[in-house]
């Protein structure tokens, strides 16, 4: 499916984006939705569970659950901080690694035309 996406691009669209962001897509993110698929049924049991857990809870302690609770409540600004700033990281990461990806494939593409020509023993002796 996503090889058939790919080739039903526009050419213009094809040349802006470089082999690394292509090849990284192809091979990261797409394990991205295989997780979505493994995880999504977490948005509706988590609330769920914890809706549970909050009854159990209450049933043996009391009213000291509502603190614990209320300092679980406090800490997700926290965390939703600290998601936004690992995100801001990954799209670093991913700028970088498709860097890598590019010039990993230029040097690929250099030995292939260098073995092609059967050049190896002139650069061989041109690079000592």
């Amino acid at each position: 499916m996503i090889y058939k996406r790919l080739l039903s691009l526009p050419t213009r669209v094809i040349m802006k984006t470089i082999t690394g962001q292509i090849v990284n897509l192809i091979s990261n993110d797409v394990s991205k939705f295989e997780e979505l698929s493994l995880f999504m049924h977490h948005m509706w049991s988590a609330p769920l569970e914890a809706l549970i857990v909050f009854g159990l809870i209450w049933n043996k302690i009391g009213i000291a659950t509502l603190f614990g609770y209320a300092v679980l409540l406090l800490l997700v600004p926290l965390q939703l901080f600290f998601s936004k700033k690992f995100g801001t990281y990954r799209k670093n990461t991913i700028r970088w690694t498709d860097e890598r990806v590019k010039i990993t494939n230029e040097i690929l593409v250099g030995c292939q035309i260098v073995k092609m020509y059967m050049s190896e023993l002139t650069l061989k002796f041109s690079c000592l």
